[in-house]
């Protein structure tokens, strides 16, 4: 089993920047029953807004419900457990499904914004009468949420940059070879124009012979 920063680099700073120390996270796995029935519409509002956008539209429809499967399994993951290693492995897994399909860490973060408001409707309607327990629910949500988009920004931005080094890599390797390429037929040019440079003066010397016989 690997530790937490092994899973998610510097997940154990954002676990105290966030407040989610063992006893806030055992109340947020205690509000997943309040909010759990409304996230199958926060998700479809989540992708019914994002496909209409320019840059990503064609990828949210070609691919909407393989996308509400793998942000619904990461709700689950995010809102109803410990936010320990199945929670950092889902993250993980989420962030390399959103990187392959071309998408960024604005994608986490729009998520956040649906899954709150779909929340606070949820706790409002739950505690009509105690304006108290709707503020301090809505605060455990959003700091878990914070956490999972921070968590999201710092994968998404080292998917980039493996991607950029694998970039670097091919480019480095494809000048090496072309190098290697334009070196041989530098050899051959030279090897050629040896010979031609012979040739040409078996030539001049038999013209030479000729006209002197």
């Amino acid at each position: 089993t690997m530790a937490p920063d092994q899973l998610i680099h510097g997940v154990e700073l954002r676990y105290a920047l966030f407040g989610l120390d063992m006893r806030a996270r055992n109340e947020i796995r205690r509000l997943w029953p309040t909010i759990a029935p409304r996230l199958d519409k926060a998700v479809d509002d989540l992708l019914d807004a994002t496909a209409r956008l320019p840059r990503i539209s064609a990828i949210v429809t070609e691919n909407r419900e393989s996308m509400k499967r793998l942000e619904l399994a990461h709700l689950h993951a995010l809102l109803n457990g410990d936010l320990d290693g199945g929670y950092l492995e889902s993250c993980r897994r989420t962030v390399a499904q959103e990187t392959a399909l071309g998408l960024d860490a604005r994608i986490r973060s729009t998520a956040a914004n649906y899954v709150l408001r779909a929340a606070v409707d949820a706790l409002a309607a739950k505690h009509r009468f105690s304006p108290a327990k709707v503020a301090e629910g809505t605060k455990l949500i959003s700091q878990a949420l914070a956490f999972d988009v921070s968590n999201a920004m710092m994968l998404h931005r080292e998917a980039m940059e493996n991607a950029t080094d694998t970039r670097r890599a091919a480019i480095e390797e494809a000048i090496a070879d072309f190098a290697a390429a334009i070196g041989d037929v530098m050899r051959a040019i030279n090897e050629a124009s040896t010979s031609l440079t012979g040739t040409c003066a078996s030539i001049r010397s038999s013209a030479s012979s000729t006209a002197n016989g």
